[in-house]
């Protein structure tokens, strides 16, 4: 895989926005009752499947681990080389991993939780009672920093920040693991947890998708995360073989017909599926096609390297964070229109309320790394 491709993939950075579109539209089913499609007379439940959005974020954040491991451990070897063998400090390298991605989520986090904060004191009806607001903000503490995944009880200001809990705790437990045994973690232990995993919160639960269901010894959302971005790290290695390979333009048609397949099924499951039915068969079509996009041996890679594309999936963040502001505002205030029309206004408020989360979180990440 070239430099390029690696560093800024234009199908993922696309489908991370039209993954972030479908939960919350997902958010939408949840919150203003959008149950479903209506085409002419006939009445199609609608995004019951739109809560396995997330594990696409999961599966892309383990083979992105993957990617930086190995290249960590390449380079680690070669200065060590260097310095006659110095022992590793796997401990300072796994927290240095951690913060850098901590650090690169916290500013537009911070915008959007402090905006939120205030939006639920007046949702809530709180905010003129100077002990309920303080005792809202103490309460609000473990979510504030990413905490809340541990089991901390949570006052749920910025609630689809679950994910980024979960996936940074998955960073401290996978990344030293990961690092240490890295071909027998990818190859071996990888998958065998990962479907240990899904499969034991299935069996019990009757899904792995509930991020809020106890399992236990911690929450399905944390498990989840441990087990799909450990099968995003084989899936990482897989996608190095098949980058390795000189293929014939049939079989690179073929493999572009797979990767477009995986996502299109996976999108539709999402618009017109059920909860908790086929997620497993889902999960799988999905790794294989973010796999396949990580290869370039499938069409059409150029064509999404586009600013706009790139542009969508730089905004992707702040316009994930941001939903539960365009969500909440036509919540309370927007509610004569009809359904379709209330739901492109979340994800337009959503959009218009993420640029200034970008352009400000830009601000504060730019003087975060002049202070480090």
């Amino acid at each position: 895989m070239s430099k390029e491709r690696t560093a800024r993939n234009g199908k993922i950075e696309l489908m991370r926005f039209v993954f972030s579109v479908l939960i919350i539209l997902y958010h939408c089913h949840r919150t203003l009752g959008f149950d479903e499609w209506v085409i002419g007379s006939r009445h199609i439940p609608a995004m019951g499947g739109g809560r396995l959005g997330p594990d696409f974020f999961f599966l892309v954040s383990g083979l992105l681990m993957g990617r930086s491991i190995r290249k960590e451990r390449e380079r680690d070897k070669t200065e060590q080389a260097i310095c006659d063998g110095e022992p590793l400090d796997l401990g300072k390298k796994t927290l240095r991993f951690f913060l850098k991605k901590y650090l690169a989520i916290f500013p537009y986090h911070l915008i959007c939780f402090t905006a939120l904060f205030f939006l639920r004191l007046y949702s809530r009806k709180i905010w003129d009672n100077a002990a309920d607001v303080f005792a809202f903000l103490l309460d609000s503490i473990p979510e504030f920093l990413l905490l809340q995944k541990f089991g901390f009880p949570a006052v749920d200001v910025n609630i689809v920040e679950w994910y980024l809990s979960a996936m940074l705790i998955a960073i401290l437990l996978l990344y030293p693991i990961a690092y240490r045994y890295y071909s027998m973690f990818v190859r071996v232990i990888a998958p065998v947890l990962a479907f240990w995993i899904l499969g034991t919160l299935t069996y019990c639960l009757g899904t792995f998708s509930d991020q809020d269901l106890w399992a236990g010894i911690g929450y399905a959302g944390l498990l989840r995360a441990i087990a799909e971005m450990s099968l995003g790290m084989s899936a990482f290695e897989l996608s190095r073989y098949v980058a390795s390979l000189q293929l014939s333009c049939g079989m690179r048609n073929l493999l572009t017909g797979a990767e477009v397949f995986g996502f299109l099924v996976t999108v539709v499951y999402a618009l017109f599926g059920a909860a908790s039915t086929f997620e497993i068969q889902i999960v799988l079509f999905l790794t294989v096609s973010i796999m396949l996009s990580f290869t370039g041996q499938t069409r059409w890679d150029d064509s999404f390297r586009r600013p706009w594309i790139l542009w969508l999936g730089k905004m992707n963040l702040s316009f994930y964070l941001s939903q539960l502001l365009g969500l909440n505002i036509v919540r309370l205030w927007i509610t004569t229109p009809p359904m379709a029309i209330r739901c492109l206004l979340v994800i337009l408020i959503t959009m218009l309320c993420a640029l200034p989360v970008q352009y400000f979180g830009d601000i504060v990440k730019d003087k975060m790394n002049k202070i480090n």
